[in-house]
């Protein structure tokens, strides 16, 4: 009995030293997930952080570009009127520059160079007829198109906008300086004050 006593005890002994490792295996283990769980959060954030904020800027950027296009395209609406109405600024003999100069004030930046086209066009028609730069005559219909790089990525690429937009010449169309014959439509200040 007492051999059966000391196997039984020193069976104990081995089962809670067996579970004793176990317990000490368990928690090695959970703390190996531990630190296994924050490595994997580490790498999950290295992996998707570039991603998202690519995606980030990316957006900033179509809608920076957007902005661009729909001011020059506002610019250029603009400035059909402004060359239906037969309006030139001084020295300007044909009244190209004025219209390119008056859609570069409007949107606020510059043109590409030879970028910009007015040209005579049918009623309907989008693209030039082969005359190009002329502002037409009276009840003619006129074509201006205009072009803008965008650089974009911090100038590794760019993006070109462009605008066009057709007018008719109003009836009486002459090449003339704002102001210089009555109210001019087109002044922000009202025509009681233009002394019109």
């Amino acid at each position: 009995m007492k051999d059966e006593k000391q196997n039984l005890k020193k069976l104990w002994m081995g089962l809670s030293q067996a579970l004793k490792r176990l317990v000490r295996l368990y928690e090695l283990r959970v703390h190996n997930d531990k630190v296994s769980e924050a490595g994997s959060v580490v790498i999950e954030c290295a992996v998707t952080f570039p991603v998202f904020s690519s995606i980030i800027f990316a957006g900033i950027v179509a809608v920076n570009v957007a902005h661009q296009a729909i001011i020059l395209q506002n610019a250029t609406d603009h400035a059909s009127r402004y060359a239906a109405l037969g309006y030139i600024l001084p020295g300007d003999s044909d009244g190209i520059d004025s219209v390119r100069a008056r859609i570069q004030t409007l949107a606020g930046f510059e043109l590409d160079d030879g970028a910009f086209s007015v040209c005579k066009v049918a009623p309907g028609n989008t693209h030039c007829d082969g005359a190009s730069n002329t502002r037409g005559g009276e009840n003619e219909w006129i074509l201006i198109q205009a072009r803008k790089t965008i650089p974009v990525f911090a100038g590794i690429g760019n993006i070109t906008i462009s605008a066009s937009t057709t007018a008719p010449n109003e009836p009486g169309f002459t090449l003339h300086v704002p102001g210089t014959g009555g109210a001019d439509p087109l002044s922000p200040r009202p025509l009681e004050e233009q002394g019109a």
